[in-house]
């Protein structure tokens, strides 16, 4: 028979922590992106074109850290609303 299981409450900073991950990863794969599309660019348009080339690099630090912070205030505030709503209507229900 099976059992079913309800999420009623998460652990906002530990919610927080796991968003924030998630952040830099994504974050770091938008940042490689950006970062050949500025190595075509330079490529494309010369030598002219090679501070493109260290925004790209740049990108590849700064973007991952931006999309962490995010991932770990949206954790946050996304955690507590579940918190708040899940108590009113009930949490999230699965079957295992």
């Amino acid at each position: 028979m099976a059992k079913t299981i309800e999420i009623k409450k998460l652990d906002v900073m530990q919610y927080a922590k796991i968003s924030a991950v998630f952040g830099v990863i994504i974050g770091f794969i938008l940042a490689l992106f950006a970062t050949a599309l500025s190595g075509l660019l330079m490529g494309a348009y010369g030598a002219g074109a090679g501070a493109m080339l260290g925004v790209g690099l740049i990108s590849l630090i700064t973007i991952p850290i931006i999309y962490g912070i995010a991932g770990f205030i949206g954790g946050i505030i996304g955690a507590a609303l579940y918190n708040i709503i899940a108590s009113k209507v009930g949490g999230i229900r699965f079957t295992a």
